[in-house]
């Protein structure tokens, strides 16, 4: 059972080609972001402008006995369809952010308190799950709030999703950390949820920019957006999942050592 597939630990590989590679890639969706961005806005202006015209077209009593108003249906099929480009779009920006933000003390329990509140807010897709945290009092990292929250946020939304999918008894996000100490001061952070699980055939995929096994309502960027996050941080990012069990993500993370003098 020891060397069984199912038990293998994946983790994203790289080497400094590939690096390169993911520089000029980062530019050039960087670039068809916003090149995207402007034929969008006038599809989703004229599409809201339609709409509204159609419902003063036809006024209450023109309605009346009526199930039904014409091509409200493609034009409601046309915004959803605005929507899902925004969020690639919105994907596709964090993706391609190079620029190193200002980093100092983050509390891990606070951000993460934050990230759940987001994900919870979509009470159609939470109600199926609840979050149980062990985190140390006090733990603290050493890193940009805005951009662990992005982290946990894309996490927890997957972990939610996968038990939907799975649809266990009672569905559950375990959530861990503590300080480990060797040459240097680490924070260990543990997402543990009891959902579907990951094929093993996806494993050496599931960081790949644009790779989705939900091509409905994924855009394939999301733990893509978490590595390159978790390495700039200078962390460690690996996978564990069995099918039908659930799959757990391990971080490393720098610690915030306290400076004299820090507040």
């Amino acid at each position: 059972m020891e060397n069984s597939p199912l038990n293998q630990l994946w983790e994203p590989k790289g080497t400094l080609s590939e690096t390169e590679r993911l520089a000029v890639t980062d530019r050039l969706v960087a670039g068809v972001a916003h090149e995207i961005n402007t034929p969008l806005a006038y599809i989703k202006m004229n599409t809201e402008l339609l709409s509204r015209m159609l419902h003063c077209y036809f006024t209450p009593n023109t309605l009346a006995g009526t199930t039904d108003i014409p091509c409200k249906r493609p034009i409601e099929a046309i915004q959803h369809g605005v929507e899902c480009m925004e969020n690639i779009v919105r994907d596709l920006k964090i993706f391609s952010r190079q620029e190193q933000k200002e980093k100092t003390g983050v509390r891990l329990a606070q951000c993460l308190a934050e990230a759940w509140t987001l994900v919870s807010s979509d009470k159609e897709l939470a109600s199926t799950a609840e979050i149980k945290a062990m985190i140390e009092p006090g733990l603290t990292i050493y890193g940009n709030a805005q951009q662990l929250g992005q982290v946990w946020i894309n996490l927890l939304h997957n972990g939610i999703k996968a038990i939907n999918i799975g649809k266990p008894l009672q569905g559950s996000i375990s959530v861990r950390a503590w300080q480990e100490i060797s040459d240097i001061k680490w924070v260990v952070i543990t997402l543990a949820d009891n959902g579907c699980g990951i094929a093993q055939s996806a494993m050496p995929r599931i960081f790949e920019p644009f790779y989705t096994s939900n091509a409905v309502n994924g855009t394939g960027l999301g733990l893509s957006i978490v590595q390159g996050i978790v390495n700039e941080h200078g962390g460690k990012i690996t996978v564990m999942s069995v099918v039908g069990q659930g799959t757990t993500f391990t971080i490393r993370l720098p610690a915030w050592r306290l400076e004299e003098g820090d507040k």
